[in-house]
């Protein structure tokens, strides 16, 4: 689980560090808030193959994440190490 969540943090890090993105990543206070902004303005940004690569992986790792820590045995695990899901 702190595995996934690292990654996740990793992601962030690293759409941060790019340029068109630095700013959503930065007002954004939830993944979800950040994948609707990118979502509206994806044409716009223009975003090169990694960047999106980048995007995608987050979405998976997060959809990944939450699966984990709603499934047994790892919810409770979850619950008693104090995981939240990645909202």
């Amino acid at each position: 689980m702190q595995k996934k969540l690292n990654r996740h943090l990793e992601l962030r890090q690293e759409l941060k560090e790019i340029e068109k993105l630095k700013d959503l990543v930065i007002q954004s206070e939830t993944v979800e808030a950040f994948l609707k902004k990118i979502k509206t303005e994806a044409k716009s940004l223009n975003l090169d193959s990694s960047a999106k690569d980048k995007i995608r992986d987050l979405k998976v790792n997060r959809v990944q994440f939450n699966q984990l820590i709603a499934k047994a045995p790892y919810n409770w695990v979850a619950k008693i190490s104090g995981f939240q899901p990645i909202n």
